[in-house]
């Protein structure tokens, strides 16, 4: 009898254990979505796409130059026939140009707006992005409005656009201090 009670003992012991063991998961998990999703609570343009509606937790193999550059091209294609849909008239500045493209990936148009946009693609490659690519976006809208004399009239929006997020602290803090001058989209993209 005593064996029966020392084995119900264990097994009621064991039980407790797994629980304590999945609350502690859960809650884990529960911190991690939290901190992921941290600036996705607080900034309504996030967009979440799946293209291949699969999420791997693998860890990304290095890719080579030549498919980041192809990766990019992608995700400028996606964004700008996301724009389309939306009405804009795109020009794929940076699929026309490549390398020549002055920092300017996509220029849309809409009655009185243009989007000048910069598309990151870098899920892939670990990198973050940090404020000094920030400012030298917004140096290559001015030279860009500069020389294909933009019309003063239209509304120029400079967007910054990640398949992700990938901003470093410093990148924030710009984003935040500079909310009217430039946009950051994250628009997930596989």
């Amino acid at each position: 009898m005593s064996e029966i009670i020392f084995f119900i003992f264990i097994f009621i012991m064991i039980a407790i254990f797994i629980n304590i063991k999945k609350q502690k998961s859960k809650k884990q998990n529960q911190k991690n979505r939290y901190i992921k999703n941290r600036y996705i609570k607080n900034k309504p343009n996030y967009e979440k796409i799946n293209l291949c509606n699969k999420i791997s937790n693998d860890k990304p193999k290095k890719l080579t130059y030549k498919e980041r550059i192809e990766k990019g091209k992608k995700f400028e294609i996606f964004i700008g026939k996301r724009l389309e849909k939306k009405g804009y008239k795109v020009d794929y500045n940076g699929e026309r140009k490549g390398k020549k493209d002055d920092g300017i990936d996509l220029v849309a148009y809409m009655r009185n707006i243009t989007l000048l946009v910069q598309c990151k693609n870098w899920k892939a490659d670990g990198r973050k992005i940090k404020h000094n690519h920030l400012k030298e976006f917004l140096g290559n809208c001015e030279v860009y409005i500069e020389k294909n004399n933009q019309n003063k009239e239209n509304k120029i929006v400079k967007v910054f656009c990640t398949s992700n997020y990938i901003l470093d602290k410093s990148a924030e803090k710009f984003i935040e201090e500079n909310k009217k001058i430039i946009r950051h989209e994250v628009i997930e993209f596989y």
